[in-house]
């Protein structure tokens, strides 16, 4: 479910003429990603057992959720744009001091 509103988001704040290299290294680390944490999830099941790899997986996704939760009040939606997109506080303020 994620996967649509990364693209859209990471597209839009991708560097003129940096296009291709930005899109490479976002594809790298989301093909690292999983594949180093398979790594370490066999690595913790082998010293461990299953039952340690579950409950470690549930804390760290409920420390994700709270960390996006605090996140969100970073957010903000921007009066001055029609389509409503989102902007970060400091994107916002640096907007505003911009003259168009």
């Amino acid at each position: 479910m994620s996967t649509a509103g990364w693209t859209c988001i990471f597209a839009r704040h991708t560097d003129k003429r940096k296009e291709s290299t930005e899109w490479g290294v976002d594809a790298v680390a989301v093909g690292l990603g999983p594949g180093i944490a398979a790594a370490v999830g066999g690595l913790l099941v082998t010293y461990f057992s299953f039952n340690y790899v579950f409950i470690a997986v549930g804390v760290l996704g409920i420390i994700g959720t709270l960390l996006l939760l605090i996140v969100k009040k970073n957010i903000i939606r921007a009066p001055y744009m029609p389509d409503g997109r989102l902007f970060t506080s400091y994107e916002s303020r640096r907007l505003k001091k911009a003259r168009f």
